[in-house]
């Protein structure tokens, strides 16, 4: 992880001091020279997230997550559903929240979030939500769309 970061930085630096082309083996030249004077790398400290497997990675990532279970307010086709909430998980992603979405029904979706601290946001958001007639979290229950006219 650390070689990648390091080459990344090296070639944005050489980019933004002189116009001349750094192909990949001069890079990699000046990566060797960096590291010669940079003693204390040690390579166990790289990152190995990289060996984990999706779906090992995903447990670690929710283990302390937060789930709300979202009650729309009529049936929805499944192509309708996944279009709704898929605007969701943009919205969330705007304002920089992780999130996975579920659909559970035609009338209820599950949204996960590790992001714990940014909860807030979610609520917010649902409470000015249209599409949904109500949520839960952390068993209380919210109204969506209690602030419309914000």
């Amino acid at each position: 992880m650390r070689y990648i970061v390091s080459i990344i930085t090296i070639i944005s630096i050489l980019h933004q001091i002189s116009s001349k082309y750094y192909d990949e083996k001069e890079a990699k030249k000046l990566l060797d020279e960096w590291n010669k004077k940079d003693p204390d790398y040690d390579e166990s400290d790289d990152d190995d997230s990289a060996n984990i497997p999706d779906d090992q990675r995903f447990a670690d990532d929710f283990k302390n997550s937060k789930m709300i279970i979202v009650n729309l307010k009529r049936e929805y086709k499944p192509d309708e559903r996944e279009l709704l909430t898929r605007n969701w998980a943009i919205s969330f992603e705007n304002m920089q929240v992780r999130t996975k979405n579920y659909d559970l029904n035609a009338t209820s979706s599950l949204i996960m979030t590790s992001d714990t601290n940014k909860v807030h946001k979610i609520i917010s958001f649902f409470k000015k939500e249209t599409t949904c007639l109500d949520f839960v979290l952390d068993d209380v229950k919210y109204k969506c769309a209690e602030n419309e006219d914000l």
